[in-house]
């Protein structure tokens, strides 16, 4: 994911920590694919003075067929 995520999005932010994902895999990525992502927050909230963003990703080849899509939880630094 962090791949196809643009250097100044908030997710590649110094100290940004993965804290689970969970995956559904579609249709196999091929070697001459071009993949697109779309990504959206979902919610944001402070837990243990920690800042956590649940966030949808959806992979796509160049024909726009869903590769693989899935739900991510991360930790922002504050």
């Amino acid at each position: 994911m962090f791949a196809c995520t643009p250097a100044d999005d908030w997710m590649r932010s110094p100290g940004t920590v993965n804290a689970g994902q969970s995956w559904s895999y579609n249709i196999p990525a091929r070697p001459s694919d071009v993949i697109r992502l779309e990504a959206r927050a979902l919610d944001k909230f402070i837990k243990r003075e920690r800042l956590f963003v649940v966030h949808d990703n959806v992979f796509f080849n160049q024909h726009g067929e869903v590769i693989c899509s899935g739900r991510g939880w991360t930790i922002r630094p504050q």
